[in-house]
């Protein structure tokens, strides 16, 4: 084999190995921020400080949580991603992420996955990956990836509702068939 081509195959196996180790698939990290509120503040504030959040921690505010947009499902409308920064919410090294998509001018609760807590202010990383599963992109938290699913209520994982209270109603669709990053969502 001439050294030029070696050189390319080369190459290519060392971009193919550094993708293979991210999960096999390119991904978006999204970060979610503190204090990103902008035109979602009526919606947030609802969330935050008027419901069932304020009554679970009172001190809790718009300092506490991390919010980012992402078209998960290729609508042209992005989904909110809102993460929750308190011990009445978070387990030991991780924090819920809730999602909600705007349906009929109102923003709802589709489901959510949980991610490690990242520094001071917290802030939460959620790989947003290439893959696609039931029309809405793949999730993770850079261990696990967490699935669309539309119909089953053989599986589900936390969230198991909102923080505004709503629980999630069996055969509801949403992200809740979680597996080892990189491997292929379960069909449903």
């Amino acid at each position: 084999m001439p050294a030029g081509a070696m050189r390319v195959a080369l190459l290519f196996l060392i971009a193919f190995l550094a993708l293979a180790g991210s999960g096999g698939l390119a991904a978006e990290r999204l970060v979610l921020k503190p204090a990103e509120v902008g035109t979602e503040y009526e919606f947030l504030d609802k969330l935050v400080r008027t419901g069932a959040v304020r009554v679970l921690d009172p001190k809790f505010d718009f300092d506490d949580i991390g919010v980012g947009r992402f078209d998960l499902d290729g609508d042209g409308n992005y989904e909110l991603l809102v993460g929750f920064d308190s011990g009445v919410f978070c387990g030991r090294s991780e924090c819920p992420v809730h999602i909600y998509k705007r349906i009929d001018r109102q923003w709802t609760w589709v489901g959510g996955l949980w991610v490690p807590i990242e520094g001071a202010p917290v802030s939460f990383g959620v790989f947003v990956e290439a893959q696609i599963h039931n029309g809405w992109r793949v999730l993770s938290n850079g261990e696990y990836s967490t699935c669309w699913v539309r119909t089953t209520g053989r599986k589900s994982y936390h969230p198991w509702s909102d923080p505004t209270g709503k629980d999630r109603e069996p055969g509801m669709a949403g992200y809740f068939w979680s597996v080892k990053r990189g491997e292929p969502c379960p069909d449903d």
